[in-house]
């Protein structure tokens, strides 16, 4: 998973090699051949001359082209350049690439490789590169503790509860819902049994680990139980996701998860902005938004007055209130939002992420309705080009870059190249989501024609 959600502006993040090495384009397209170990050996001293890997770059690139002089003896010293993260600590950027010598060496200026082998892009992944320390190996350690307190306290104190709920959110976390269901389900039975606060907590995750198998009604009855309980932040998250489960009334499930968070941490808290932007999405949905605005306008407030936000919460409520005031024709501030968003995305995220896929497309649609139809392929092409990296050429997010782009031409009178990207995006989404999907007939309805 390359969408890691990794701020890419702050320089500390370098010491995390794997992850470096894993966006670079060497181990990308290299099927697996290069790893840690193709230039160290974990038996012998770490060699620090640049010159000392040159034989392993010139392996795969025997007869590199430099469009620029050569300024350093080893290839690594450019490509995989030094990183200073304090006036006495640098670190090697392992993100292999081409780098501009006069900027911050955090992430390659530009992208030379062609045909680039696709990631999997998961947008709401913020663990990033799963390494091979496998954690769920752990769960031994959380069986034993369990067994110890049951032996120590008996079946039914408040320590075997907090046991049994750190093994079951523990296998939660490693994706052992399946696992995690009994642990939890004894941890509810014991709070229950002796009044403990903490039944809130375990119910909402208990619940969780229903969802992820498959038992809707009975994680809807717990989420609603948590949501209804005393501890406010888990009420909250707990609306949340009974908006998830229950669209038809999401938003006043969403409107309440607001006003608990409130309580729960403020009214100028991040987890508040957060809350505040997924009920806009949800008035949106209904057609609403004049009541989605104020929403989203106090969301973007919070979120600018907080000093350690989530760059991913503020570029996602920019480009949703850019694309609301796109709707209503108030297309100047529509492009300064996006273009916010756009130098956001870039900064805090790098060259390919669904963030600044997602921001090229939103910002290209504004730019297009001001009859800029320059700028406005540019950014479809750079979205594909995004995309197709993260998901692959052949996949409906790609699919619907293409079609864009291909609306975009077809209405600056371009018919031939535009049809022929329709007709791209056409076979993907037959493909992939079926002849008869809502997406195939979209562009097949818009083969030929100019517009969108």
């Amino acid at each position: 998973d390359l969408d890691d959600g990794t701020d890419w502006s702050d320089a500390w993040n370098v010491r995390h090699e794997p992850s470096y090495l894993h966006r670079a384009a060497c181990f990308r397209n290299s099927n697996g051949a290069l790893s840690c170990l193709t230039c160290h050996d974990p038996h012998q001293p770490l060699k620090t001359a640049a010159s000392s890997y040159d034989a392993r770059c010139i392996s795969c690139h025997p007869k590199a082209a430099h469009t620029a002089p050569i300024t350093s003896r080893g290839c690594v010293s450019c490509h995989m350049p030094q990183v200073a993260v304090s006036p006495n600590l640098t670190f090697t950027n392992h993100w292999i690439g081409i780098y501009d010598q006069r900027g911050r060496n955090l992430i390659p200026s530009r992208r030379v490789v062609r045909d680039l082998r696709p990631a999997s892009a998961q947008e709401e992944s913020p663990e990033g590169i799963v390494l091979a320390a496998d954690p769920s190996a752990l769960a031994p350690v959380y069986a034993a503790a369990l067994a110890e307190r049951e032996r120590e306290t008996g079946p039914e104190s408040a320590k075997v509860a907090r046991a049994a709920s750190d093994l079951g959110t523990f296998l939660l976390q490693v994706g052992n819902s399946a696992g995690a269901e009994a642990p939890l389900r004894r941890a509810v039975s014991i709070d229950q049994h002796n009044a403990d606060p903490a039944i809130d907590a375990d119910r909402e995750n208990l619940a969780l680990a229903l969802e992820a198998r498959g038992k809707g009604p009975e994680a809807f009855d717990l989420f609603r139980l948590a949501a209804q309980g005393n501890n406010a932040r888990v009420a909250a998250r707990s609306l949340a996701k009974l908006a998830a489960i229950d669209s038809d009334h999401a938003d006043a499930y969403l409107r309440e998860a607001v006003a608990t968070e409130e309580k729960a941490s403020g009214t100028g808290s991040p987890r508040v902005a957060v809350l505040l932007h997924e009920y806009a999405l949800a008035l949106r949905s209904r057609n609403r938004d004049p009541e989605a605005e104020p929403v989203l306008r106090r969301a973007l407030s919070i979120q600018q007055a907080t000093a350690d936000r989530d760059p991913r919460v503020t570029v996602g409520i920019l480009n949703t209130l850019g694309n609301l005031l796109e709707g209503r024709g108030q297309l100047d501030e529509a492009e300064k939002l996006e273009r916010t968003a756009l130098t956001l995305s870039e900064e805090k995220f790098g060259p390919e992420s669904t963030q600044l896929a997602m921001t090229c497309t939103n910002l290209a649609d504004v730019l297009w309705n001001k009859k800029n139809l320059r700028e406005a392929g540019q950014l479809y092409r750079r979205a594909i080009g995004i995309d197709a990296s993260l998901y692959g050429p052949d996949r409906p997010e790609t699919a619907a870059d293409l079609a864009n782009l291909g609306m975009l031409l077809n209405e600056a009178g371009q018919t031939a190249a535009g049809d022929a990207l329709l007709r791209q995006a056409l076979a993907t989404y037959e493909n992939t989501l079926g002849p008869n999907s809502d997406q195939a007939r979209f562009v097949r309805d818009r083969l030929g024609r100019g517009g969108r």
